[in-house]
């Protein structure tokens, strides 16, 4: 074989592995997305269905869609959080008391989204309209829906996204003085227990 010939070759080896590792399930460390999207219905504390949720990944993170029919809230800002188990059961002291508390896998304080202090479940304020409606969307890097990563979404125990009766003060451990859990959606279905009547997230093509 000639030397431009090795040469040319060699080249073309080196672009195949590094495409192969570009394609491998980890990069540097980090998940590589699954390009599932996830739809899930919005329930209140009644079982009624009052909005849906679209969950996607990317490179560059997690996006969390809502959309809230008329009526659904009060008019005005509303904590919406991660919460830690994938339950919109609504038996308990409190309505959607089985969702647990904030995914907080790093255990640190409650805060802003995309704080240096604040939980990986920390998603802020949604607005919803004079109607009650709302159309929110927040991207965050902080969680995966790859299971087996530490920040998975996707656990034994699943997740849930939850909306409060309060806005967010963004500060006060450990969910931001929020008040109430008043609509909820499954992210990911627990695994480890049966969550009840939760309305399970389903993969859209």
């Amino acid at each position: 074989m000639s030397v431009p010939a090795r040469v040319a070759s060699g080249i073309g080896i080196l672009c195949l592995s590094v495409a192969l590792f570009a394609t491998g399930s980890t990069a540097m460390g980090q998940a590589t997305p699954t390009g599932e999207t996830i739809e899930a219905p919005i329930v209140n504390a009644g079982g009624e269905t009052v909005g849906t949720l679209h969950v996607s990944e990317s490179e560059t993170g997690v996006t969390f869609s809502v959309i809230l029919n008329a009526g659904a809230l009060a008019p005005g800002e509303h904590g919406i959080h991660i919460h830690e188990t994938g339950s919109c059961d609504s038996a308990g002291e409190m309505a959607f008391e089985l969702a647990g508390d904030h995914f907080n896998p790093t255990e640190t304080h409650h805060g802003a989204p995309g704080a240096e202090m604040s939980h990986a479940g920390d998603l802020g304020n949604l607005t919803a309209s004079e109607d009650g409606s709302a159309d929110f969307t927040i991207s965050t890097e902080r969680v995966t829906l790859v299971p087996g990563e530490t920040t998975s979404l996707a656990d034994a125990d699943g997740s849930a996204l939850l909306i409060h009766s309060e806005a967010d003060d963004l500060t006060t451990d450990p969910s931001g003085e929020s008040g109430d859990r008043v609509l909820c959606s499954v992210v990911a279905a627990s695994t480890s227990a049966t969550p009840g009547t939760s309305p399970v997230a389903s993969p859209v093509a």
